[in-house]
């Protein structure tokens, strides 16, 4: 959750982007490629910083608008050891510090924020049937070592939607009265 990245390796960027122009109009900036804050939470991976940038200059010099997409189903390992991730509410103000960090680096060129990816996902599928990480579930709904399908699944959305609010509070106080644009994918049922 705490970094962010991109689907597309730099180096395949000008033939991607130039062939493909339609499809990256809707490129989003994930982040199953670089951390941009080292274990969720602390020191900054400046690599990582320097390669958004770079990205984020590269598509706007093609004239693409960039999507940038905070979390995209990879809370870091670090925090799940730490706190249980998603299952505390400590996430919360580490997620909204992750975003304010996001948005005050890279919110001169991007003005389109995603907060998660499919927030219903994460909940069910990593905390009530264990198919993704962390993988936690009841005994009878999956082959999960620990967990509560019972109770998790919703301990894990309530968590989502107030990291969801509390980075929308954070970019409308800070960066922008006209918040339009930070958005989100919410289907519960």
């Amino acid at each position: 959750m705490h970094s962010l990245s991109l689907t597309l390796s730099l180096h395949k960027i000008p033939t991607t982007c130039t062939q493909h122009l339609s499809w990256c109009i809707g490129c989003f900036l994930q982040k199953d490629v670089l951390a941009v804050i080292i274990d969720g939470t602390g020191k900054v991976n400046w690599q990582g910083v320097a390669y958004y940038n770079r990205l984020i200059s590269y598509l706007l010099k093609k004239g693409i608008t960039p999507y940038a997409n905070l979390d995209h189903y990879d809370l870091p390992l670090a925090l799940e050891k730490r706190y249980k991730g998603l299952l505390s509410h400590r996430v919360v103000k580490d997620y909204a510090d992750f975003a304010d960090f996001c948005f005050k680096t890279f919110g001169d060129r991007v003005k389109n924020w995603m907060t998660f990816n499919e927030p219903r996902v994460i909940a069910a599928l990593g905390y009530d049937n264990g198919l993704f990480a962390p993988g936690r579930c009841s005994k009878a709904f999956g082959n999960c070592t620990s967990g509560n399908s019972a109770t998790e699944p919703y301990m894990v959305a309530h968590n989502l939607i107030l990291a969801h609010a509390a980075a929308v509070q954070r970019y409308w106080e800070k960066y922008s009265h006209n918040l339009t644009k930070l958005c989100n994918r919410w289907k519960w049922i």
